[in-house]
């Protein structure tokens, strides 16, 4: 079986080319996407010479809560099932490390070769509170029935506009005409989307959840199958708020409607969403080390870390996991 590690990145190249060389092993692949908008240059240096890391192309923009992550998560899942390799794909960031030895790693997945560990949840349909923080129903309805347009790349640089046809739209007429002249100028995306009234196809339902996740290739092959089938899935995500949290459960809940024996646990990657700390997810330090230890067998790996922030956490993991240290 192999693995391939899908890992989306945009910064810190020495780090990502310690956590290739902490990954590797025999039966390992990587398929790594660098943000289109940073050099890579640095990136290839770091993993001069290692044949099994392939990267990515086209490159994306990819925002914080945009499509462009989607898009470069789908250009890697392409690469994998052109690669003619079966097994596993596994989607981290850069800022991801195990919490695992590769050798655990390979034996949980090897246990597990037809799940899915992704998190899926329905949008609740009132008040709730989930890991310590108020999800509401309107918050989760602006991310489905609202059309996002950037207007930088800037984190929180966009606009979240209702369809001209809507009473939403004409409730603060002069609020929502100045953001469409601010973005006239500034929007890749087109405006004419506000001529038609937002709606979620029909074929799947809206679901949410951890943007990191496993799957096997077959799946992945599914998973491809249904966006080249549903080209207007793809559209209708461009104008969502963090598709990354919603298209491939949408999707694979799509599949497991058709395949209802199909294996679906949670995501193999633990980030902490419960802290006021900002930003979140905060940033791993050495007080977590015996939280991340003590994680349930289906976390293998955790984010975020900085090396320029804790590097102790690292060295202890990698102790723990008799992996030897990288410095």
């Amino acid at each position: 079986m192999t693995i391939h590690y899908i890992i989306l990145t945009h910064r810190y190249p020495e780090q990502f080319g310690k956590l290739v060389r902490r990954l590797d092993a025999p039966g390992v692949r990587f398929h790594v996407h660098v943000e289109r908008s940073t050099e890579l240059a640095p990136f290839r240096a770091e993993v001069s010479g290692a044949e099994n890391v392939h990267f990515v192309e086209p490159r994306e923009n990819s925002p914080v809560g945009d499509i462009g992550i989607v898009k470069a998560t789908l250009h890697a899942l392409r690469n994998v099932v052109e690669s003619g390799a079966d097994g596993l794909c596994v989607l981290i960031s850069g800022q991801c490390w195990p919490i695992r030895s590769n050798a655990g790693i390979r034996a949980f997945l090897e246990g597990h070769p037809e799940t899915v560990f992704m998190e899926v949840h329905e949008p609740p349909t009132a008040d709730t509170v989930e890991n310590g923080f108020v999800k509401t129903q309107a918050i989760m309805r602006r991310r489905i029935a609202l059309f996002k347009f950037n207007h930088g790349t800037e984190r929180n640089a966009y606009f979240l506009l209702p369809s001209v046809f809507s009473a939403e739209f004409w409730s603060a007429p002069r609020k929502h005409l100045a953001q469409i002249r601010y973005l006239l100028p500034r929007s890749e995306r087109p405006l004419g989307k506000l001529f038609a009234q937002r709606r979620f196809p029909s074929y799947t339902r809206p679901y949410y959840g951890s943007q990191w996740w496993t799957m096997p290739v077959a799946v992945a092959q599914a998973v491809l199958r249904f966006v080249d089938q549903h080209p207007d899935y793809l559209d209708y995500h461009t104008y969502s708020l963090l598709p990354d949290e919603m298209f491939f459960q949408g999707v694979i809940m799509a599949l497991k409607k058709e395949r209802p024996a199909l294996p679906l646990e949670g995501s193999t990657t633990y980030a902490d969403w419960t802290t006021t700390e900002r930003p979140r997810p905060p940033v791993m330090r050495m007080a977590r080390f015996e939280q991340l230890v003590a994680m349930p067998p289906h976390v293998l790996f955790a984010r975020k870390f900085d090396r320029n922030v804790d590097a102790e956490i690292f060295h202890k993991l990698d102790a723990h996991n008799n992996e030897g240290v990288l410095r």
